[in-house]
């Protein structure tokens, strides 16, 4: 509410390189009258001052309640300014933007008019970034990664009990062999031998597929970690053939 014809309050601001801060708030007797002010523009002005007190110790929540405080109980334009003011250091720039714009109204002649317009303008940019910015992460595409396919790793772990068979095989053509050599009778001696040499060459498969097997799901599974956010999936066929076996895929 305004007084007029009474005791008022004058709120004076100047101008620093950084803000418009408050520097003085004293009471002026009008000519005509000297009644003392009323209880609500003095606990107005005492909630004023410990708000910007407020302010400059870094608690602008705090500053800010006591700005709307004062207001419902005396209103001045500053109180618009300090207010907006508080909402822009909070990060909150619609309710910032709208207190200055208040401000202005509420005082069209403002001295600082020009700065805050200022303000406005680049709170208007701020906002239309900040707009920007949330409307490309709405309509960025979703894409899920691929998850790792498991064949990589059945291959990797067949290829593994195949080396485990190997290992077993070849132990046995040795024993085998071992026997072949203390055969006393030259017939089993020789029977024992072809088939010492026949598990030696089932080892030695067994070794090469087993090898080729682990090492192919090993690098498989590999890629498939490497490039779990690539939208192709990886691919691979293993075909294993007489003394041989071949791993193709596409990565």
């Amino acid at each position: 509410m305004r007084r007029s014809g009474k005791l008022y309050l004058s709120w004076v601001l100047v101008a620093t390189t950084s803000a418009l801060t408050l520097v003085a708030v004293v009471p002026v007797a009008a000519a005509q009258d000297e009644d003392a002010p009323s209880a609500d523009e003095q606990r107005a002005l005492d909630l004023f001052m410990e708000a910007e007190r407020s302010y400059q110790a870094g608690r602008v929540r705090e500053s800010l309640a006591l700005l709307l405080e004062a207001r419902e109980l005396y209103f001045v334009p500053v109180l618009l300014f300090n207010i907006a003011r508080a909402h822009e250091t909070l990060g909150e720039l619609e309710q910032a933007r709208a207190g200055y714009q208040e401000y202005l109204e509420a005082d069209p002649d403002a001295p600082d008019r020009g700065a805050i317009e200022i303000r406005i303008r680049a709170i208007d940019e701020s906002l239309a970034e900040r707009q920007r910015l949330e409307h490309e992460l709405e309509t960025a595409p979703t894409r899920e990664p691929n998850r790792v396919n498991h064949i990589s790793t059945v291959i990797a772990s067949v290829g593994v009990a195949t080396l485990g068979a190997a290992i077993v095989v070849g132990l046995t053509a040795r024993s085998t062999r071992e026997d072949a050599d203390n055969e006393r009778s030259q017939v089993r001696a020789v029977s024992t031998f072809e088939r010492a040499k026949s598990l030696a060459r089932i080892a030695t498969l067994l070794y090469v597929v087993g090898g080729v097997l682990t090492a192919g799901g090993g690098t498989w599974l590999a890629i498939e970690l490497v490039t779990a956010d690539s939208p192709d999936e990886p691919s691979a066929q293993v075909s294993v053939g007489v003394g041989s076996v071949t791993l193709r895929g596409s990565f």
